[in-house]
């Protein structure tokens, strides 16, 4: 992907970040409290993701002449097969998650909402990553301070923030920590469990990486 993507990609997530933490820092009760940012930055943010699968899309066809000589349509399934997890988090976000910040959740839960924005604070890292790879600096002191912060901001945004959301929610009902798990909708423990899923499956890909870059610097 071009640098313009990154860094199109890592405003982006600055954005949604700041979004987030103004929604957070704006509300008292977690499950009424209203901040006019909640819908009016998921509205804003939806179009981000189509142009980001377009880009992704242009920057995977231009990566092989070979490519170019084949069938649209297989063109957009080896993307589809090759990029199945981003596609589904692409989708899902847009044409899934929008709907229900906007309209299904009834105006509960702008807390929540702002904290899910958070996830985006690991984007700007991602993107750097990619940034300093295609300047060939992959063994340069600043990308491994970035793969360190990266590791740290994605689990702490992406991993370490559904037990405060369980936490939180659990402090404004007043009651044990497990029993949210039975209290809530189990359409919200079965969205929180698949979302948590892909979000260790990708740290572990970024932890994998980091072991290979410090294992090709030792060597």
């Amino acid at each position: 992907i071009s640098l313009p993507n990154r860094t199109v990609s890592a405003v982006q997530g600055i954005f949604a970040s700041i979004a987030g933490l103004v929604i957070i820092s704006s509300v008292e009760d977690i499950m009424h409290d209203r901040h006019w940012l909640t819908n009016a930055y998921a509205l804003f943010g939806a179009p981000y993701f189509f142009y980001d699968t377009w880009a992704m899309y242009l920057a995977f066809v231009n990566s092989k002449d070979e490519l170019h000589a084949l069938p649209s349509s297989s063109r957009i399934k080896k993307f589809l097969l090759k990029n199945r997890l981003m596609m589904c988090h692409h989708i899902f976000l847009p044409i899934v998650y929008v709907p229900v910040i906007v309209w299904w959740r009834q105006g509960l839960g702008d807390f929540f909402v702002g904290c899910f924005y958070l996830f985006e604070l690991a984007v700007p890292f991602i993107s750097l990553r990619y940034i300093l790879l295609q300047m060939q600096r992959k063994k340069s002191l600043i990308y491994a301070i970035n793969g360190i912060l990266l590791i740290a901001v994605f689990a702490l945004c992406r991993v370490l923030l559904f037990p405060y959301l369980y936490w939180s929610y659990s402090h404004y009902r007043d009651i044990n920590v497990l029993s949210v798990v039975t209290s809530i909708p189990k359409k919200c423990n079965i969205g929180c469990a698949f979302l948590l899923i892909m979000q260790l499956y990708w740290l572990s890909g970024i932890i994998r990486t980091a072991i290979r870059t410090v294992r090709d610097y030792v060597s």
